[in-house]
């Protein structure tokens, strides 16, 4: 199976990084603005030229000082720049550098969820499942009314360890929160699946076709399952349309 990345993690990255910027500029690191001084105004008045005779100017040689320059501020490393650097310097496949910086991000600034989502992805990639589920728990944690793409993952992980009463409950409690989560009814099909309720998964793999048809994983689903129940054909068509979309099989 692969990790199943929503489509709604844009916009929880999107909010959880809007709050990283919040905590970036509370930490400081912003630059200092040179003083001016202001050019002394030319007087208005008019004032009367002396006939005398002005005296000679003495010269007195004074030591020139020259002004301390401010120190240039320090910018710390905050848990947006770990964040960041887990999502686009470590390359695709450093998950354990994905790991470290996002660890980081988190012992920085432990309330945002976006780096536990992402280190729930990385962690199910490397197959450390009950990481997985416990990242995926702490975004549920922090932010509970935007958690469907988190029970999702969850239930998506529970597939994987073959606990498909858990990966039902977490899928039934995604598509609460979101009704016609095209994901969260594909993940809930595995489940049926998984239980051996072949009907119940059907009926779920359709809906997720009819809401996501542009989403191959929909299509490859269901290819699984018309395979498993003996529909070679049904399964051969949406194969090709999975491959028509871009996807391998």
């Amino acid at each position: 199976m692969k990790p199943k990345i929503p489509h709604t993690l844009a916009l929880a990255i999107f909010i959880s990084l809007s709050a990283f910027e919040v905590y970036a500029q509370a930490a400081g690191g912003g630059t200092v603005s040179p003083t001016v001084t202001p050019k002394p105004k030319t007087p208005t008045r008019t004032t009367r030229t002396r006939t005398t005779k002005p005296k000679p100017r003495t010269t007195t040689t004074t030591k020139t000082r020259t002004p301390t320059a401010a120190p240039a501020p320090v910018a710390s490393k905050s848990a947006v720049y770990y964040f960041d650097y887990a999502m686009y310097s470590c390359g695709e496949n450093a998950l354990d550098c994905k790991i470290d910086n996002l660890t980081k991000a988190i012992s920085l600034n432990p309330r945002i969820a976006a780096p536990y989502f992402a280190r729930g992805l990385v962690h199910y990639r490397k197959k450390l499942y009950n990481s997985a589920i416990a990242d995926y728990t702490k975004v549920i944690d922090l932010e509970p009314r935007n958690a469907s793409p988190a029970y999702n993952n969850r239930a998506w992980t529970f597939c994987a360890m073959g606990l498909w009463d858990k990966a039902l409950e977490d899928a039934e409690r995604a598509l609460e929160l979101k009704p016609n989560y095209a994901e969260a009814l594909d993940t809930r099909g595995h489940a049926h699946m998984g239980n051996g309720d072949y009907r119940l998964a059907l009926d779920d793999f359709n809906k997720a076709v009819r809401l996501a048809p542009s989403n191959p994983e929909m299509y490859r689903s269901r290819a699984t399952l018309y395979r498993k129940t003996g529909k070679p054909a049904l399964a051969k068509a949406d194969e090709k349309k999975l491959l028509d979309l871009g996807a391998e099989l």
